[in-house]
């Protein structure tokens, strides 16, 4: 890590929690190929950069 020095366990322990049901529902979404064949999840896990610049460049679509 950088050199932030968290200020008590709680907030240390709230991150990592948070940290590891992201990485649960990262992996969730991956069970169904059409939500990882998508530009905007490829775009989410691949890309490196300015993410909401990407999505907002993608073309907008319209509800079925």
């Amino acid at each position: 890590m950088s050199d932030w020095n968290w200020s008590t366990n709680t907030e240390q322990s709230f991150v990592e929690m948070r940290r590891a049901l992201f990485e649960r529902f990262i992996r969730e979404l991956a069970k169904y190929d059409y939500l990882v064949q998508s530009k905007e999840f490829q775009i989410f896990c691949r890309e490196s950069g300015e993410v909401a610049g990407r999505l907002n460049s993608l073309p907008k679509q319209a509800p079925m």
